[in-house]
């Protein structure tokens, strides 16, 4: 039997989060890592905004969300945040903008991350082939580990 004489620490993980059913689990499982390993969590929510524009009757406007976006999204990750950190106070919470896949590693790169654990819907198929998927991603281009909790299925 081969024995391992060193483990990894993870004190340094990091929890995108879309505020869905498999972030939420995905953020329990990492409270329940960074307490055994006595780490920390930076929680972050990624978001991209779409250009809306509202074709008048005689012109075209620009309708610009991004002040109400970035409060909703700062507003959302604080709200997420405070509920678990009566059970683990050191949660980091922060938001940014841009592609989430993109913004997901350079979160990871700029904490240098031990652990990355997030959320998957589990998409398969044509939804996934149209809608992508940001886990995915992560995956294959992240340079630590990575751990994906799959939200529960709905019957």
């Amino acid at each position: 039997m081969l024995a391992c004489t060193t483990m990894r620490r993870l004190t340094k993980i990091l929890v995108p989060t879309d505020f869905e059913p498999g972030s939420e689990l995905a953020l329990e499982m990492a409270v329940d890592l960074a307490m055994a390993f006595d780490g920390s969590i930076r929680l972050v929510h990624a978001f991209e905004l779409p250009v809306a524009v509202y074709a008048g009757a005689a012109a075209m406007a620009f309708v610009d969300y991004t002040p109400e976006a970035r409060k909703i999204a700062r507003d959302a990750v604080n709200a997420q945040a405070t509920r678990f950190r009566a059970r683990f106070p050191r949660i980091e919470a922060t938001w940014c903008e841009g592609s989430p896949w993109r913004e997901i590693l350079a979160s990871a790169d700029d904490l240098r991350a031990d652990l990355i654990v997030m959320g998957t819907h589990g998409r398969r198929g044509l939804s996934r082939a149209l809608l992508g998927s940001v886990a995915e991603k992560i995956v294959r281009l992240a340079t630590m580990p990575v751990l994906t909790v799959r939200a529960p299925t709905r019957d």
